[in-house]
């Protein structure tokens, strides 16, 4: 799959969330879980051929959604949703 369109779990209610398209070549990328309506962006750019992107993050508190970040190195309890 697309890692631009890969969907992950809400960490607020573990249902799955379904990324927005991206548009353009740089800027924010949005998700909304359907279930609990917990919004998420991140940063993207097209870079030297190939996608490039921020961390997900809660709109709301800013916190690293690290249910997709299983394996992010130096992420921290407190930094995470």
């Amino acid at each position: 799959m697309d890692e631009k369109m890969q969907p992950f779990e809400c960490p607020a209610c573990g249902q799955e969330v379904k990324p927005q398209d991206v548009e353009g070549e740089k800027g924010m990328q949005h998700a909304t879980c359907s279930s609990c309506r917990t919004r998420f962006a991140r940063t993207f750019a097209w870079f030297k051929g190939e996608w490039v992107f921020g961390l997900w993050r809660n709109e709301e508190t800013g916190k690293v959604a690290c249910t997709y970040y299983k394996t992010v190195a130096g992420t921290h309890a407190v930094d995470c949703e």
